[in-house]
Formats: C-alpha cells, structure tokens, sequence
C-alpha cells in the first residue's frame, strides 16, 4: 500500500508529535509505503526529535485554512497525489489506532468507493463521529441550517432539536453505505484520486464533508463507513480557539458557497 497523510496544524503543536508517534506505531505492517506531510498555518515552531520509520516532510505557511493550506502544502512538496492508493485528509488532534493500516490492507473494497469513512471515537463524548451523514441533505435542510447559521438563537433551537436526535440515530457497529464522513479523518481511496482533479476546496474552513460527500454523488461514487478502522479524537483542539461568532461566519460562508456550487437543483 501507498498512502498519503496529509494534516494541518494550527496552534496545536503539542498534538502533532503524539498524532505521529500514533501513525508510528503502525509501521510494523509488511509492504507498506508511507508519506505524512504536516503542514503549519502561522508561525508555529516545533522542533520533532525523535526519528519516525516513514517519510515525513514539514511546511510552513499562513494560515490559508483547513483544505487550502493543505493543498499548499502539496504543490511545496511537489507530492502527485496520483502516485497513491489512498489519500487521508487529517486534523493532527488525533489518534490512529495501532491496527489502522494492517485492517485496511484487509478490507474488502468495492471498486466504486470514494471514500472510506472511518470509526472516530471521541475522547470526551465516548461516542464515534461516524457515520457523520447517512443521507444526502435535502437543499431545504440546508437552508434552513444556513439561517440558523446567520442567527445564533435559531442554532441553539436547531442544535437542541436536530444535533441531538441525529447523534442517537448515527451510532453504529456495522459497516455501511453513507453520504459523508466526519472531517477530522478522511480517506479517500485511488479511484476518487482519479475521478477528480484536484481536492481543493472554495471556502476557509468547515463544510468540507459535504463538499467531499457531493463529489463522491456527483461521481457516481460511495462513502463507506468502516467500523473496523479506528481513530481516536481529542475534539476540536484548534477550532476550540475561535470564537463564537467566528465560528458562526466560517460555517455560514462556506454552507452558502456549497449551496451555490453544488446544489443548483
């Protein structure tokens, strides 16, 4: 196997040796090929002492958000993301669990798959992430979040009411056919690599699984939610920085531009 782990650090460098000792401790698994590129928004400056048995390259850049730093980070290292069986897009405040890469390379994978969504267990809710959205999201759903997005008393009405409701119905244990993963931990597999072009992405931050999700649609594509593959979240440690009202905007402008690029129905 070849994969690419592409992550993005933003105020979080205590996360990043523990998020790459944990893909370290995966190498023992035979014939594989492995490249972590990390890429750090702003003026961060760790020093990694210890040596990791897989190639690891570091970019520094501004703070060109989530997705964009990323593809940044690409275009520096001159990296074809082509040259690989599987892309996984990454926050670096997670975990992979030790067996990560051995049950990947065990999986059966239907050759229309786009993306395999990971198991993502979060470390203060003791609930999996996964499977963050069953269903392609009718355009009226949509709207209706991006007014709530707009006018903070609405979100808490639609967080309480919705949020909650659709937490209980998403815990699973078996694998399955679903729209979008959760953002922290995306793979996406050699045939979405081929499909389209480039992974970039109009907005700063937030909404890319959507965005991903609609590609995969709109590709003829499957998202897989894949039980089996573990990683383990400590839960927003960079967007746990911003503000509300930050938070709010960046949510707002990046569902209206996916409402406006992607559904146009």
């Amino acid at each position: 196997m070849k994969i690419l782990i592409g992550a993005v650090n933003f105020n979080t460098n205590e996360k990043v040796k523990s998020f790459l000792e944990s893909i370290n401790n995966n190498i023992w698994v035979k014939n594989l090929e492995l490249l972590v590129l990390v890429v750090s928004n702003g003026e961060e400056n760790y020093k990694l002492s210890h040596k990791y048995n897989f190639n690891l390259k570091l970019v520094k850049t501004q703070n060109l958000g989530y997705i964009n730093s990323l593809n940044y980070g690409i275009e520096k290292s001159k990296i074809d993301i082509h040259l690989f069986d599987y892309f996984a897009i990454s926050n670096v405040d997670v975990k992979m669990d030790k067996h990560f890469f051995d049950t990947l390379n065990k999986l059966k994978i239907s050759s229309n798959t786009g993306w395999i969504s990971p198991s993502i267990i979060s470390e203060k809710e003791k609930l999996d992430r996964n499977p963050k959205i069953l269903s392609r999201p009718p355009k009226k759903k949509l709207q209706m979040l991006l007014y709530s997005y707009k006018y903070p008393f609405f979100y808490k009405i639609y967080k309480l009411v919705f949020y909650k409701a659709n937490r209980r119905l998403k815990i699973q244990s078996k694998k399955s056919k679903i729209y979008a993963g959760h953002g922290s931990f995306m793979l996406f597999t050699k045939k979405m690599m081929k499909k389209i072009k480039s992974f970039s992405y109009p907005s700063f931050l937030f909404g890319e699984e959507i965005f991903f999700g609609e590609m995969c649609f709109q590709h003829d594509l499957i998202v897989i939610y894949e039980p089996k593959l573990k990683i383990y979240d400590s839960d927003h440690a960079s967007t746990s920085k911003l503000n509300n009202s930050e938070l709010m905007k960046m949510n707002h402008d990046s569902l209206k531009l996916i409402l406006k690029t992607l559904y146009r129905e």
